[in-house]
């Protein structure tokens, strides 16, 4: 069994989780959606592709940052040969370039951890998000669960943000696996990697 896959044992390595945002319509947002489409098409690629990731997560398990730099090369190679210019892959390889302990969205703003003077945007921010995406819901069921959020599950969970003229997503996480996952729908394209 592969320990850095997370399972209920209790000798399982939890990976830290990343959580990558970008525009839509940038760069970073063409060159997943570009990628993604070179590989369906292209089986052999895929392959390839497959087995580099494989190779560089079991060489650098706990740490991202190589991990996503080693697959630089490949990514923009395959890009250039699908007609990505050379200015939209220099900002390709400026962003995949492995930089310790830091967080930065493509957009240059950071993922932090909002404060409790945040948890009134945090809550609008999720109920429009749910209004956005739970249309089985009725309005008492959003009323029920909006103090809720406000008041208390904001508060037992551990929150990261990322922030520029407003709050444009949250993620809360508990010890196992997230509890919210929330983005302005018309700002963000959320894309975990």
């Amino acid at each position: 069994m592969d320990k850095s896959v997370p399972y209920t044992e209790t000798d399982t390595i939890w990976p830290e989780h990343h959580l990558y945002v970008c525009t839509e319509g940038s760069t970073s947002h063409q060159n997943h959606l570009l990628l993604r489409d070179r590989l369906r098409a292209n089986a052999k690629l895929k392959e390839k592709y497959a087995v580099l990731k494989h190779r560089l997560a079991d060489k650098h398990v706990n740490d991202i940052d190589v991990y996503v730099a080693g697959k630089t090369a490949f990514i923009t190679e395959a890009l250039k040969e699908a007609g990505m210019n050379e200015h939209q892959l220099a900002d390709i390889i400026q962003q995949n370039q492995a930089v310790k302990n830091e967080a930065v969205n493509s957009q240059g703003h950071e993922i932090e951890i909002p404060r409790t003077s945040d948890f009134q945007e945090l809550t609008d921010l999720w109920e429009a998000s749910v209004r956005a995406t739970h249309d089985f819901l009725k309005e008492e069921d959003i009323q029920f669960f909006r103090p809720l959020i406000l008041n208390e599950f904001l508060k037992a969970v551990e929150l990261y943000c990322i922030r520029g003229e407003k709050i444009w997503g949250f993620i809360g996480l508990d010890a196992v696996s997230y509890t919210h996952l929330r983005a302005h729908e018309t700002d963000s394209y959320l894309v975990c990697r």
